[in-house]
């Protein structure tokens, strides 16, 4: 008598052309899984599973023991175990050298500082100084040299290029090749007079005399220099051809900053000036920045702001340097 059974599965039909005992494995044909055979009709159940080995521990060896362990944590591959953002950092810190330690943080705080320093110049130099320039007299600076405005707008002056003093710069290559017309400046130095002073009157009597200082006799000695009040720093100049070729030259006026608080002339720039002025003092002289303007408050306090987080980063990174060579298990 033919039978069906149907896999529980698939639920395909297995004929057969005669009944099975209940109970009995049956394949089936389309998908291939073993279930037990149950009345003719019915679905199929699938077979028992078997039971599952009971583990000694006293008994089972070291390397089954592993084994267990490394099956109950295979769910949390990948996952490192929870820690403090604070324990991080130091860990990372702790993996780098003391040297890299060291460099990062000076970096930082060297950054930070120099923030500081530049913020710091800034407010000395624009302290109780006018936003607008003031209009000065050369004149009366020559016979005063002092001004309680750093701001200034000096008026018509004579310039001095023959006594120019310039910084240079070169590439590395060309270190050992002397300065030509086409070298880059980075500043440079000038004195300026009025047209009172004593040694432009002498130098208007000679271009009277003899109509230009061009026609002069060279027996005919021109009259010494003896001091200046302002010099003039520039940066007009790109290059050593574009400084003027002229010894004097009028000029309509200049505007710029007293920068003598800040900054003040190298031992070589000053040894270079005396060989024109050996008669000069230079804690009489004002260095005038042309073009510059002063700064407001509110920009040295921003820039100690940006310069704070350098230096609190480059102390952060030397506590979690010591700090991760000091703790326990280091």
């Amino acid at each position: 008598m033919p039978s069906a059974y149907i896999c529980p599965y698939c639920n395909y039909s297995v004929q057969t052309a005669n009944p099975l005992p209940v109970g009995r494995p049956v394949k089936c044909p389309h998908c291939s899984i073993l279930y037990l055979a149950g009345a003719s009709g019915a679905v199929g159940s699938a077979p028992p599973l078997p039971p599952e080995p009971i583990l000694d521990v006293e008994a089972a060896p070291a390397e089954s023991l592993s084994t267990v362990e490394a099956a109950s944590t295979s769910g949390n591959e990948g996952r490192s175990p929870p820690r403090s953002w604070l324990a991080a950092c130091v860990n990372r810190v702790g993996e780098m050298e003391l040297k890299q330690v060291l460099v990062s943080s000076g970096v930082c705080m060297l950054m930070g500082l120099g923030l500081f320093m530049f913020a710091w110049q800034e407010w000395r130099v624009s302290a109780d100084t006018s936003k607008a320039p003031l209009a000065v007299d050369l004149g009366k600076l020559e016979s005063a040299p002092s001004s309680e405005n750093n701001h200034l707008q000096i008026g018509p002056h004579s310039a001095c290029y023959f006594a120019t003093v310039y910084s240079y710069k070169t590439k590395r290559r060309d270190r050992r090749k002397r300065p030509d017309a086409d070298t880059s400046v980075s500043y440079c130095y000038y004195p300026i007079i009025s047209s009172t002073h004593p040694y432009v009157q002498e130098i208007e009597k000679l271009e009277t005399q003899y109509g230009s200082l061009d026609q002069v006799p060279d027996e005919v000695a021109f009259p010494p220099m003896p001091s200046f009040s302002v010099l003039v720093k520039t940066k007009r100049f790109k290059t050593i051809g574009a400084i003027p070729d002229e010894s004097l030259r009028a000029e309509p006026g200049v505007q710029g900053l007293v920068i003598n608080r800040i900054s003040s002339l190298s031992s070589e720039e000053q040894k270079l000036i005396k060989d024109d002025f050996p008669d000069i003092d230079f804690n009489k002289v004002l260095i005038l920045e042309d073009g510059r303007t002063p700064s407001s408050g509110l920009f040295s306090i921003c820039l100690v702001f940006a310069g704070l987080p350098f230096v609190l980063l480059g102390i952060w990174l030397i506590g979690l340097g010591i700090l991760s060579r000091v703790r326990p298990g280091a």
